[in-house]
């Protein structure tokens, strides 16, 4: 299957949103903490999803709804983006607002055996994302990212990523857009 619109993308998961938030820098600059307009816009989303719950924490960091313990959620979040993921099955997702800066952190998160995909801003978006993802659908239970999480392939006709984890390879969506990257399973 290739994702190449946010359309495609959200029309395949019925639980999953992924918006801009409004007004984001004007409220930055009216002294509201990122923090606190980050957790109320998770809350709008879930509900604008049809799901209404506060979002509560494991202790392994990882998002619930209160109302709905049986379901998963993901959430994540960049530069006044957001995306919400619920679902019956583990989920990772996470976005990404593309930044240069990004290649100043490479050894923080790219082990030997990616260091095919540093050539460009793009590619470090997506391993980043996919070591997110990933992290996220195994609720943090994951030593070191940069060395046991190891991306293997970046499949751009196919929009997928490949990611290798305790001898097990998993396939885990992506789609650029704009100046978004979006990694989800």
């Amino acid at each position: 299957m290739q994702l190449t619109t946010l359309n495609q993308i959200t029309d395949n998961r019925k639980h999953l949103l992924i918006r801009e938030i409004e007004n984001y820098r004007i409220r930055l600059r009216n002294e509201e903490k990122k923090r606190d307009i980050e957790k109320e816009e998770a809350l709008v989303s879930v509900a604008q999803l049809g799901f209404e719950s506060p979002i509560n924490y494991k202790k392994t960091g990882q998002p619930y709804l209160e109302n709905f313990p049986d379901l998963h959620l993901s959430i994540s979040h960049s530069k006044g983006w957001i995306a919400v993921y619920i679902s019956d099955k583990p989920i990772g997702i996470d976005i990404e607002f593309e930044n240069p800066r990004i290649m100043y952190g490479v050894t923080y998160y790219i082990n030997k055996d990616e260091e095919q995909f540093i050539d460009t801003i793009q590619d470090l978006h997506i391993v980043w994302g996919a070591k997110e993802a990933f992290y996220k659908w195994k609720e943090g239970k994951i030593a070191d990212s940069k060395n046991d999480i190891t991306i293997t392939n970046i499949n751009r006709e196919t929009n997928q990523v490949s990611v290798q984890f305790e001898n097990e390879t998993y396939l885990f969506d992506f789609l650029q857009e704009g100046e978004i990257t979006i990694v989800l399973n």
